[in-house]
């Protein structure tokens, strides 16, 4: 997905970029069996992916700016 926005970078600012992402989510989240799961479950799942993606951006800026001032 980020391979796929990245090709609009051009094009698109970044906060559109992410309201894009956040729709898609948004339609995805609607596709599921609501048999199987509640919408609390699934925005929690939503959240800690979320959250988790944060978390792993943020590290890999730390490592990839390490020593380079």
């Amino acid at each position: 997905m980020l391979a796929l926005l990245g090709k609009y970078t051009d094009a698109l600012p970044q906060e559109r970029m992410l309201a894009v992402a956040a729709y898609t989510v948004g339609q995805i989240i609607a596709m599921q069996d609501q048999r199987k799961f509640t919408s609390e479950s699934v925005m929690a799942l939503v959240s800690e992916n979320i959250e988790a993606g944060n978390r792993d951006a943020v590290e890999q800026l730390f490592w990839k700016t390490l020593g380079s001032a």
